[in-house]
């Protein structure tokens, strides 16, 4: 459809369609290397922003960011990048599962369509698309050689 077409109800025009309350995997801005269980907490539609919360954090790690930020991950996607998740404070890691913690939160995930390509890629060594097996990054030389090299 082009961009003159009427919106309809259904219509995607809006910049996102992410509600107050929704869950999500966020960056800590001060701490970049981390990414944590966090809550949007409000959303300005007229700046296409959100408010993201960190679950059981201050209010001092709280920030704005649009919904297309790369800050921003759907849930589950710590998980696929076999990064640690950082669960809300006082949860110990171990015993932190999204499934029963929107259970006993009574929250709803993100749901994983309102994110981008980008926010929905798990980064790593740049290979094709249709591939799922991550190749380890340093290869040892002793694995495949070493039975044919008998000279």
């Amino acid at each position: 459809g082009g961009c003159l077409t009427p919106s309809s109800p259904t219509s995607t025009s809006a910049p996102s369609s992410f509600k107050p309350g929704m869950k999500l995997e966020a960056r800590d801005r001060l701490y970049p290397h981390l990414i944590a269980v966090a809550t949007i907490s409000e959303v300005n539609a007229r700046e296409k922003k959100m408010l993201i919360h960190f679950d059981g954090w201050s209010d001092g790690y709280t920030y704005w960011c649009e919904p297309t930020s790369l800050d921003i991950h759907p849930v589950g996607w710590g998980a696929r990048c076999r990064h640690t998740l950082q669960p809300p404070r006082g949860v110990p890691q171990s015993q932190f599962n999204w499934f029963s913690y929107l259970s006993v939160m009574q929250a709803q995930a993100a749901p994983q369509h309102l994110f981008t390509e980008d926010q929905n890629r798990v980064p790593g060594p740049s290979t094709p698309s249709g591939s799922t097996h991550s190749t380890p990054s340093r290869p040892s030389p002793s694995t495949q050689n070493s039975a044919m090299d008998t000279k």
